[in-house]
């Protein structure tokens, strides 16, 4: 810790030292504190306790900075006290790298000191330096031996000062001791080599010399001699005015004293050798100090620079003419810079003559701008006082502006010095002179081709000699200026076509917004029109739509009579004063200037004229109308194939307004959708009339098979019955009471025999065929009318399916055919019409064994649909019934015959009705084509669907429905 630091440390302590304790009796006699008195002598306290653990923390860091320090410090730092041992309150840990003994050894020279470890021949000199510093209150520096813990002696640099106190009274000694031993060594090192040095100095062409501090020559170089024309050896001895001459000395005499202060000192100058000439030289004077610090003399380096600083002083002319050029262009582009930083014409201008008259120095700077009348005018200048100002004074006179006005060369210019000192016109002079002028430098300003004006610079209060670079930097400057004029006429043509452009664009999105207005209308009447059917809608639509939209007096549409050439106003809208015409009807023949027009698809716009028919006249007394036709395409009997107008729509504004294109080309598109949408309304009304008849004939064929089915079926039955008694006649009642067969042979002949049981056996098929025909017609005819009603009832399909089959047993045994039924067990009990569901699969499998050959299998499946394992499902597996909630199932019944394959083609017809399929009847049993159109219509009115699958040698139809029929 330093003394500093102890002195603030011990301060802080006696301003934190609580004061002696009084007595007893005193304490007592003094008035008790109150609680906010004591409580804020404890916040004091507390305040500064606080303060002072902060200064003790702040002495602390200071501390560590100060150990950091001198720790960094390539030396050991000591402090030692005044007196005849030196004895070392505190030294740096540095010490034991540079003595080998540890720092604690020295500490009041417990067991080392300074004294102990210094060499014994340095000893004295060392402490005589240092009291001797002491006594005159100086810093020392001294150079000495030591004798290092393992008997090195090594050479040590000790720098140090004396610490005094107010009274100048010494109060210990700082300092800090270096190792100079690689110092010495080289020291050494250089003595040895000087020998070699005296070789190579004589070989250099500089002066190499020693001069001791009496300023006399102890060494010369070859270069010396050959300078000053004497041998080195006549030298030596001399004093340096001597040998250089009394003006050469006198001018190298300062930096000779800082050399023998012990200063190197560094010249270069032009000195007048006395024998050697007048030489510019580069000199070093570098101090010889012996080991004692004292200066022997110097050493000289003078080396001959004249070729040098010839060329020197011929680059820095032409580095000054480049700054000087440099520093122009710096001022051009600065000024070019300021007057684009405006596209401004004004600002361009007055910028360019207050920056041309700044940089100039000069009086006046103006622009003389020429005008197209064959005149000029000062339009801006600069101007300094006391001079008058000239800025918007036109010159006249035609002599001067005949020579103005001519054309310049880009690189002419005129520079006067003295106007009375060239060959001026009179008028001329007489004009500068009404000016104030006695100087004047002119310039053009170039734009384009032609000359714009002149940039002119005033000197008046003198006479100028105008420079070459100022020349020079105003022809950049007009060049610049031309330039931004330039520039600034294109930006106010650029702003002229901007608002010019601006306008069109306005007028554009005007445009484009009435376009999209007017779209936006043309979509909204078009959607309108075009769901409509109806006719009168229709026209009413397009009619308010475009009166309201178009903001006109008002709309009217019509339609033509053409057979009769009538008009009839059939709708229309009023928005204003039109009076309603609604249902009147015009001639057609009675205006024919404008009907004619329109029945070539033309529209018209026209005002009153008298010309006009009293008809025409009552319409448009005060309006501007556009009329337009109305066309569709003509109809497929129509034998010409022209389109016919079948109406108009006519359109009334304010007598002084007209209908833009714009609005034509809207009301025509309207026209066309309004004959669109017309004539969809009218096909409609024609394909409704069709729909009617047709629905007409349709019943009509429905009562007429129904009639002819009835018709049909009773004289059948009869022909049944007539069959039957026939039979009944023919045999007695003996055998049929024995219960056997009728037998024809028992009465009648072999050959009658077989002749009448054929025949009745024809009688009894054709017949049975004919009634199945008469009831398929009549079972399609009610489904179809959907007025057939259904009887739900609930059975097992494990009982009831093998049930059904039994009756085709037998047939499928006499056709060598085979029948197999399997119903899955998870299959539940279905609620459905039995009638139609045995139906439909009676038709199944009488085509099942219609067409399966000989030697075939007929299976019957039915399962869930969750059951079948390669069947993707058509319908959900399971739904959800709507009325009760319960889970309804999807039953799937399939009927499959093998040895047969039905093409794709056969497979999408083979529903329809009365289709079959063909050459697939090996059993030639023929048919109607009506029971799958039949099992189609069956299974649609039991909530199922059935399709028909085939492949692999097997055709399959398949039939979905649920479980449950509601």
């Amino acid at each position: 810790m330093t003394k500093r630091h102890a002195r603030q440390l011990r301060k802080l302590e006696a301003k934190t030292t609580t004061a002696p304790l009084q007595s007893f009796d005193e304490a007592l006699a003094e008035p008790t504190p109150s609680l906010a008195e004591l409580q804020q002598e404890n916040e004091r306290l507390r305040a500064e306790l606080q303060a002072h653990r902060e200064t003790e923390a702040t002495l602390r860091q200071r501390e560590e900075q100060f150990k950091a320090l001198i720790n960094n410090v390539p030396g050991a730092v000591y402090r030692a006290a005044f007196d005849d041992d030196w004895t070392i309150a505190f030294i740096s840990d540095a010490i034991a790298k540079l003595t080998g003994y540890p720092a604690a050894d020295f500490i009041n020279n417990k067991a080392q000191s300074f004294n102990k470890i210094c060499h014994p021949d340095d000893l004295q000199r060392v402490d005589r330096v240092i009291r001797t510093a002491i006594r005159a209150k100086q810093p020392f520096v001294v150079e000495y031996r030591n004798i290092r813990a393992d008997g090195q002696v090594i050479w040590v640099c000790e720098q140090g000062h004396g610490v005094y106190n107010e009274n100048g009274d010494g109060l210990c000694l700082d300092g800090v001791v270096l190792d100079i031993t690689e110092l010495k060594q080289t020291e050494a090192a250089l003595r040895r080599s000087e020998a070699r040095l005296k070789l190579i100095t004589d070989a250099l062409p500089v002066c190499i010399g020693y001069i001791n501090r009496d300023q006399c020559f102890q060494f010369a170089n070859k270069t010396y001699e050959t300078w000053f024309g004497m041998p080195a050896a006549e030298m030596y001895g001399k004093h340096l005015s001597e040998i250089i001459g009394e003006a050469a000395y006198q001018l190298v005499r300062e930096h000779v004293e800082r050399a023998l202060a012990g200063e190197t000192a560094t010249y270069e100058m032009e000195l007048p050798y006395r024998l050697g000439g007048r030489r510019y030289i580069s000199g070093v004077l570098v101090p010889d100090i012996d080991a004692h610090q004292q200066i022997q003399g110097y050493y000289a380096l003078i080396i001959d620079t004249s070729a040098q600083q010839a060329a020197l002083r011929e680059r820095k002319r032409a580095e000054d003419a480049l700054k000087q050029q440099a520093e122009r262009d710096r001022l051009v582009s600065a000024i070019a810079q300021r007057i684009r930083q405006s596209l401004r014409l004004d600002d361009i201008l007055n910028t360019t003559v207050q920056e041309v008259r700044l940089l100039l120095e000069a009086d006046r700077a103006l622009i003389y701008r020429f005008r197209p009348d064959q005149t000029g005018l000062i339009t801006v200048e600069s101007v300094g006082d006391p001079w008058r100002a000239l800025q918007g004074e036109v010159i006249r006179d035609s002599r001067f502006l005949s020579d103005a006005f001519r054309q310049f060369d880009p690189n002419e210019w005129t520079a006067v010095d003295d106007i009375y000192g060239v060959a001026l016109p009179d008028y001329y002079i007489n004009l500068l002179e009404q000016h104030q002028v006695k100087a004047f430098l002119r310039l053009p300003i170039i734009v384009g081709d032609a000359t714009w004006g002149l940039l002119i610079v005033h000197h008046c209060e003198a006479l100028r000699a105008w420079q070459s670079w100022e020349v020079n930097l105003l022809t950049q400057l007009t060049t610049h200026l031309a330039i931004a004029i330039q520039q600034s006429e294109l930006f106010h043509q650029v702003q002229q076509l901007n608002g010019v452009l601006e306008g069109q664009v306005q007028e554009t999105i005007g445009q484009l917004q009435q376009a999209l207005a007017y779209e936006a209308l043309l979509k909204r009447i078009t959607d309108s029109v075009r769901d409509s059917l109806d006719e009168n809608q229709i026209f009413q639509t397009a009619v308010r739509e475009l009166a309201i939209g178009l903001k006109l007096n008002g709309c009217r549409g019509g339609l033509y009579d053409r057979d009769q050439q009538i008009l009839t106003l059939t709708h229309e809208h009023l928005c204003h004063d039109l009076p309603s015409e609604l249902g009147r009807k015009l001639s057609i023949t009675s205006e024919t200037g404008i009907y004619n027009q329109m029945f070539q698809g033309k529209h018209l716009q026209f005002c009153p004229l008298s010309t006009f028919t009293s008809e025409v006249r009552t319409i448009q007394t005060k309006y501007t109308i556009l009329a337009c036709p109305i066309f569709v395409a003509a109809d497929a009997e129509q034998g010409d194939g022209q389109p016919e107008m079948i109406g108009d729509l006519w359109l009334f504004r304010g007598r002084e307004a007209i209908f833009s294109e714009m609005e034509i080309r809207l009301v025509q598109q309207v026209a066309n959708q309004c004959a669109i949408a017309l004539r969809q309304a009218r096909l409609y009304q024609a394909a409704q009339a069709q729909v009617i008849e047709l629905e007409r004939l349709n019943q009509l064929k429905d009562d007429f098979l129904s009639t002819v089915s009835h018709e049909l079926r009773t004289p059948m039955s009869s022909i049944k019955m007539a069959t039957q008694m026939l039979e009944v006649t023919l045999f007695t009642d003996l055998d049929r009471e024995a219960g056997e067969e009728p037998d024809a042979a028992t009465y009648l002949s072999s050959d009658s025999a077989q002749k009448v049981s054929r025949y009745f056996q024809i009688l009894k098929d054709e017949g049975e065929r004919e009634i199945k025909l008469i009831n398929d017609l009549l079972d399609l005819s009610r489904l179809d009318s959907g007025r057939d009603p259904l009887f739900l009832s609930t059975l097992p399909l494990q009982i009831w399916l093998p049930h059904l089959a039994e009756p085709f047993l037998q047939r499928t045994q006499t056709q060598q055919q085979r029948l197999s039924i399997a119903v899955s067990s998870d299959v539940p009990p279905v609620t459905t019409d039995f009638s139609y569901l045995e139906r439909i699969l009676s038709e199944l499998l009488q085509n099942a064994c219609k067409y399966t050959p000989g030697g075939e299998t007929i299976t019957v499946l039915a399962c869930t649909v969750a059951s079948a394992e390669s069947e993707l499902p058509r319908q959900p597996l399971v739904t959800d019934d709507q009325v009760t909630g319960d889970r309804v199932a999807l039953i799937k019944l399939s009927v499959i015959n093998s040895g047969i394959e039905i093409s794709a083609t056969e497979c999408d017809h083979i529903f329809d009705k009365f289709y079959r399929v063909p050459h697939h009847d090996p059993w030639k049993h023929g048919g109607t084509g009506l029971g799958l159109a039949l099992v189609k219509k069956l299974v649609e009115r039991l909530d199922g669907e059935v399709w028909v699958e085939s492949g692999n040698g097997c055709t399959s139809f398949v039939l979905h429905f649920p479980s449950v029929l509601r």
